[in-house]
Parts: structure tokens; sequence; C-alpha cells
């Protein structure tokens, strides 16, 4: 009997662990349909992505997608824009000026391009380009440096006559703009020539930007669902067998109560026969 309820428990936590696993991988099939997003190419000059979905004014863009280039579809917000991902920065690019696609791009941003600062003084990496939204200082360039180019953006012109041209870009760890009027060395940027087939609708579902904001929690917020989906599991594996556990004591302990019962009355019988010697 013993033995047919331990078969009978392990039985219950294989079907436990069983319908867990199966419940994910079903989870997972269906999260695939979201996590693969779409591409759109971007197949003209000045096409921003922008901080917000509120302005489509220059103050608002962090900086122009490169031509030919794609961005990462991640939702459809409105009529009017989609959230959209370039490299590492999230954002928001007007519908009518991408083109999305069938197929993910091997190449999809723009990378490896470098520029130097010629500037003898060294130069100022900032905040904004616009003087209007009071740019800060996000780091001082020493003389002559190498930058990693992003993109650019049309802003302020800082000198006259050397353009209003800008450069995003990245100096040790560190993000900003800087005037292209002193700079120069910039390697040249290719065209992005793969071949891509055109849709007319880049979400069969509209909106999936729930579940990449969910796949894109941090550690320790992942950590404590993994916890809250296993605790229960480890709960119910505790209570069916404290059962077991607490009549696998009580066995023990009338044992040894019985035990001790028959050794006291040994010890007894042997003390009596002990006295009618004497």
């Amino acid at each position: 009997m013993r033995i047919l309820k331990n078969f009978l428990l392990c039985f219950f936590c294989y079907l436990i662990l069983l319908s867990g696993n199966f419940f994910f991988l079903t989870k997972a099939k269906a999260i695939s349909k979201y996590i693969t997003f779409n591409y759109a190419q971007v197949l003209e000059e000045e096409v921003y992505l922008y901080k917000t979905n509120l302005s489509t004014f220059a103050q608002n863009a962090y900086f122009e997608i490169p031509k030919t280039y794609f961005v990462r579809l991640l939702s459809n917000i409105d009529e009017t824009f989609y959230k959209a991902q370039y490299q590492n920065y999230v954002g928001f690019v007007i519908k009518n000026k991408v083109t999305p696609v069938e197929q993910i791009p091997i190449t999809p941003f723009l990378n490896n391009i470098t520029f130097r600062v010629y500037a003898q003084d060294g130069l100022k990496l900032i905040s904004s380009p616009f003087s209007s939204l009071n740019p800060t200082v996000v780091s001082t360039l020493p003389a002559l440096p190498t930058l990693n180019y992003i993109s650019k953006i049309t802003a302020d012109e800082l000198v006259k006559d050397r353009g209003y041209t800008w450069f995003y870009c990245s100096y040790q760890e560190k993000e900003g703009y800087v005037y292209a009027g002193y700079c120069d060395n910039l390697t040249p940027i290719p065209l992005n020539n793969e071949v891509v087939t055109v849709i007319s609708n880049p979400f069969e579902i509209q909106d999936n930007e729930y579940l990449y904001s969910l796949i894109n929690l941090s550690p320790f917020l992942k950590a404590v669902i993994i916890i809250c989906v296993c605790l229960p599991c480890l709960i119910i594996i505790f209570l069916l067998f404290k059962p077991f556990k607490i009549k696998k004591t009580h066995l023990n302990n009338t044992k040894n109560y019985k035990a001790q019962k028959t050794k006291t009355i040994n010890q007894i019988q042997k003390v009596i026969e002990e006295d009618d010697t004497i």
C-alpha cells in the first residue's frame, strides 16, 4: 500500500512538471508571434526617430535614420506613428516615411562608422544641438579624438557658413551631439542594398508593445516572476510529502517507545530475579 502511495505521489509530481512545461512551451509559441518584430526600411532623407509621438519638429527628434537602413517596428501607435527601434534607441517614426518589409534584414542598422574632431582645443559633447532646448555638456572631448558615428541631424548653425549639420555620436560610453563643422575623416557611409519584400500591414495583431515590455523586464523582475511561478508547485509538493513525513515520524516514535518499554520491563524482571536469588 505504501509503495502504491509513493508511486501515485511521484506520478502526480511528474504530471505537475509536465503540465508546466507544456504550458510554457505553448505560451512560448504564442509569444513568438509577438517578438518576431517586423522591420521597415527608410528610402528617403530626413526621416527622423522621434522621442515622443506628440510632435514632428526636429527638436523632438533623436536623429535622422540613415537612408536605406531599417527600424524595427515595435507597435502600432495610431494613424500617424509606429513605435520603433533603431540600434538601442526606442522612439517613434511617421508611418508614411518608412516602408514595412517582410524579411528580417541582415544588417538593419548602420555600424562601425567613425569620424574625428579636429578642433585644437577639443570640443564639447552636448545633450542637444538646439540652443532653445538649453543643452548641457555631456563630456569635454580632448584634441583630435575619434568618435563613433550614430547618425546626424539638421539643427542650429554654430559657425557661419559651416552648415547646420550635427553628428549624434558616442565617446567612452557617453552619447551626445557635436557640431559637424569641426569634424572630418568621416568613414564613407555605404548604402544597404539588401533585397526585401514590401508588405502593407506589418502587424497581424495590432499591438505587441505589452509583450515587448515584458520581454525587456529587468533581471530582478524576471527572477521574481520565475519564483512566483515555481513557488506554488513547491508548496504543493511539500504539502503532499508532509503527511508521509509526519506518519513516518509517528511510526519511529512508536517503535522507539515500544523498544524502550521492552527494555524497561526486561530490566525490572532482571532486578526481581536478582532479589529472589538473594
